[in-house]
């Protein structure tokens, strides 16, 4: 009988023991962190740009004290590849801010954020730089059209120029923004694909590749035919600005010399 007590109390104590160390273990079980899917919206040059990129935890422990629990859920994001547009910055809350200067194109750029009890997750982000095209034109041509009283002769054939280079620019930019919507709705697509090895290879990596500069090509790859869509879209508004420029360019001359 004594020897049955002294088991037991043997069992119990391993029990304690066992419950305050898987209790230690769990408590110091940092959870993983991840991004959410959400493409970032387009930046527009001289427009002011501040943009979330979001990111969690997800949830931890039951058992987890309430200091780790703090550190778990304290992110903080940094750049890990790439570069942002010119005068873009991110921060270390995951803001990125900034009034872009940078030359209309697309952008991508990997960003890494990470807990305060050491998970991380890296992902690569994509921004397209594009031109606040309506306000900017449309502003333009008011301007231009409240220099014209009643048009007659060379200045009303100008005039008519200028509106038919505006239809044509408004349709550019409605072709372009459908575009860049579409764009950016097959990066989140490419960005959750699982991709196979053949692909991997096919889009260039190699084994030198950091994991983030590897998912860049992936998705670039994948983009391949709706990155050559919103170039040529671009292109084609391009073109069509500067012709409504040359052309309210040269109904102003007209107005300059007419008074």
């Amino acid at each position: 009988m004594k020897n049955f007590k002294v088991l037991m109390m043997v069992v119990a104590a391993v029990v304690v023991i066992f419950s305050i160390f898987a209790s230690h273990t769990m408590a110091q079980e940092c959870p993983d962190v991840y991004f959410v899917d959400k493409p970032l919206p387009p930046a527009f040059r001289g427009v002011n740009y501040q943009e979330l990129v979001s990111a969690n935890v997800k949830p931890p422990n039951e058992y987890i004290d309430l200091g780790e629990r703090q550190a778990a859920f304290t992110l903080t994001y940094s750049l890990v590849s790439g570069s942002l547009p010119r005068n873009l910055t991110l921060d270390a809350y995951g803001y990125i801010k900034g009034i872009p200067v940078a030359p209309l194109d697309n952008y991508s750029f990997g960003i890494k954020v990470q807990n305060g009890c050491g998970k991380y997750a890296q992902k690569v982000f994509f921004l397209t730089v594009s031109e606040p095209f309506r306000k900017v034109i449309q502003q333009n041509i008011l301007d231009t059209f409240r220099k014209v009283s009643v048009p007659t002769g060379n200045l009303k054939n100008a005039k008519d120029e200028l509106q038919d280079a505006y239809t044509r620019l408004d349709k550019s930019i409605t072709i372009y923004l459908t575009s860049l919507e579409y764009y950016n709705n097959q990066i989140s697509l490419c960005g959750n694909k699982d991709y196979t090895p053949n692909d991997r290879k096919a889009a260039g990596c190699t084994e030198s590749d950091t994991p983030v500069q590897c998912d860049n090509k992936l998705i670039k790859a994948c983009l391949g035919h709706d990155i050559k869509r919103l170039d040529f879209a671009r292109k084609t508004l391009q073109k069509d600005s500067a012709n409504f420029m040359a052309k309210a360019t040269g109904l102003d001359n007209i107005i300059k010399i007419l008074h």
